[in-house]
């Protein structure tokens, strides 16, 4: 007991367990022709003699009774490390994310506005050449009042046209 309890300290197992030494005879067959199962998985068994020329040996067979706590406690860091590793995949997923909505959100804005800035512009710009264009008329020269209205008009869009501009 001593000896595998210094063994098992010496490989930082400090766990409690429980052992077995059994002769048993190595490659015996049941009546189905097959080899008999020597161990349970959940025991640890090794072979004390393996080079006997007797086919008896010796079985030592470790059961531990916390062996499953055992493994988590030295899982823990690589369990914690790899837990904040995916938060902050998450973290930074889930910001950019963010950032790419917000930037096609103002792609947006910006595409609307100058719509809207270029419809804006272009009526009293419209307007303005549609009065000049009339000015050319020989007609509209003589007439006196209406020269007045498509001046009127011509002035009218430029303040707009300025606003529009002063706006901006």
């Amino acid at each position: 007991d001593s000896l595998i309890r210094n063994e098992l300290l010496s490989q930082g197992i400090d766990l409690p367990y429980t052992y077995k030494l059994n002769v048993v005879a190595l490659g015996v067959k049941d009546l189905s022709g097959k080899e008999k199962k020597l161990v349970d998985r959940s025991v640890y068994a090794v072979i004390l003699f393996p080079g006997e020329l007797v086919r008896e040996s010796g079985l030592l067979t470790l059961n531990f009774s916390n062996k499953t706590g055992f493994l988590m406690r030295g899982m823990n860091v690589i369990l914690i490390s790899s837990a904040g590793l995916l938060l902050t995949l998450i973290s930074c997923f889930a910001y950019t994310m963010i950032i790419i909505l917000r930037q096609k959100k103002l792609s947006q804005m910006k595409t609307d506005f100058i719509n809207n800035m270029t419809h804006e512009f272009k009526t009293p710009v419209s307007t303005i050449m549609i009065a000049s264009e009339a000015l050319k008329d020989p007609g509209i020269v003589k007439d006196k009042k209406r020269l007045g209205r498509l001046a009127e008009i011509i002035y009218d869009e430029n303040a707009r046209l300025g606003s529009h501009i002063e706006r901006v």
